[in-house]
């Protein structure tokens, strides 16, 4: 795929020479290997038709690549900048983690043991490209910034049976350390190496963001055990159960100023008893929206 990009300035000699961090000898294990209970686990089904990825992100406006990262376990991920962007000036990365089905760009497939809610939409194009585009879009509105947004695509592993995730047909492990192959801070190092060689320069990171969008707000509460310093969370109707609670007592851990913002459907299942016990907490924000829950990327990304 030809990469959309703006020119690649001359190389200085403040390019980072050395690769990115190589992940820890337990994060290199597969899925598989890694599980208590392989027994429960199901092969992942197709990430994508042949190209779809590649279709939805020739779409996008900005400079954007896609590159395959250990930090990911070996997955697509896809990087997306600001127009301007320039890796002189101070800049914010925001790692956004889709939700249900956003890593599949096709129709869904039929799954063994699945609820209702999954098997009313078999045979259906997935929602992937839409979050995508959306997130894409809101990049474009973020006039005077600089910054780089990185897209992330999951595994689809549903984990252990009987469970939500493996009913509904999203990642329950994604970012997870002790379960996955992924880890946040070796995605990280190797999101800087890309941006600062493309761009010739290294990158000046000034602050560090994750969002998650529904199911990925499961991602925000793994990523957050990880050690990874945190800046900003951004929870767009995606703090399912205990996922918001749990991810606020770890990433406040290492960041007393952390900002916490939450976006919750008054009566729905992510304005629980967990998420209403963070009022009043140091640097959270809950936000109640009467906006589709199929529209938060779009009504809340760009948010500052």
């Amino acid at each position: 795929m030809k990469n959309k990009e703006t020119p690649t300035p001359n190389r200085e000699k403040s390019i980072p020479r050395k690769a990115p961090e190589k992940a820890p000898k337990d994060q290199t294990q597969t899925k598989k290997e890694s599980s208590k209970e392989v027994g429960d686990f199901l092969e992942n089904y197709p990430e994508t038709e042949p190209g779809g990825l590649e279709k939805e992100v020739e779409k996008i406006e900005n400079p954007v690549w896609i590159e395959k990262m250990r930090g990911n376990g070996g997955r697509d991920v896809v990087i997306m900048v600001s127009k301007e962007f320039d890796p002189r000036k101070e800049t914010e990365i925001i790692y956004h983690f889709h939700g249900t089905d956003g890593h599949h760009f096709g129709k869904l497939p039929p799954l063994e043991g699945t609820s209702k809610y999954y098997n009313k939409r078999v045979g259906r194009m997935s929602v992937a490209a839409n979050r995508l585009q959306q997130v894409a879009n809101s990049l474009a509105e973020m006039k005077d910034s600089n910054v780089i947004v990185v897209y992330p695509i999951s595994a689809g592993q549903r984990g252990p049976k009987k469970t939500i995730a493996y009913k509904n047909g999203y990642d329950l492990y994604w970012m997870n350390r002790d379960e996955g192959n992924e880890a946040m801070n070796v995605l990280h190092s190797e999101v800087v190496y890309s941006v600062s060689m493309k761009f010739g320069k290294r990158v000046k990171v000034e602050k560090r963001t994750v969002k998650g969008h529904s199911a990925g707000g499961m991602a925000l509460k793994n990523l957050s055990k990880s050690g990874f310093f945190i800046d900003r969370v951004d929870f767009l109707d995606a703090s399912y159960g205990n996922w918001a609670k749990r991810c606020y007592e770890e990433a406040s851990k290492r960041n007393p100023d952390l900002e916490f913002n939450v976006v919750v459907r008054p009566g729905s299942s992510t304005d629980n008893k967990y998420t209403k016990s963070l009022e009043g907490k140091k640097g959270v924000k809950i936000i109640h929206s009467d906006k589709k829950h199929s529209d938060m990327n779009k009504e809340y990304f760009a948010t500052k």
